[in-house]
């Protein structure tokens, strides 16, 4: 009489494969999202700078100030241009954005990370 091996499974080779791929898909997702949260960090700031760069202009254009001038963080808040809830430092490392700004000068990120400037996208 023949023994017939019912035995269905894995062995632990295809078990060992199986988990090895599983291993590097995931490795990589980890390494891109990490390059996602940065450049969202650096969008977020960018951001911002957009948002402080308009409440500038139109404290100007109301107010009738030139170019040139230097605008007060506190006069945009108090005037109701910003709000004081705003997050107004940068999400890459906290650092605090200006406190005053020229009107016809694009800020800048406090961190000087280039290409990361206020812009119009």
């Amino acid at each position: 009489m023949k023994k017939h091996n019912s035995y269905k499974g894995y062995s632990l080779l295809e078990l060992s494969i199986v988990l090895s791929v599983l291993l590097i898909f995931s490795g990589a997702m980890f390494l891109n999202l990490k390059t996602l949260v940065s450049i969202n960090r650096a969008k977020e700031c960018s951001r911002n700078l957009f948002m402080i760069n308009q409440a500038v202009n139109n404290y100007c254009i109301d107010n009738n100030i030139s170019y040139g001038t230097l605008v007060q963080l506190s006069d945009l808040i108090s005037n109701g241009y910003l709000d004081a809830n705003d997050n107004l430092t940068c999400p890459v490392n906290s650092a605090a954005y200006q406190t005053s700004y020229t009107y016809g000068v694009v800020p800048v990120c406090p961190n000087g990370i280039e290409n990361h400037v206020c812009s119009t996208e």
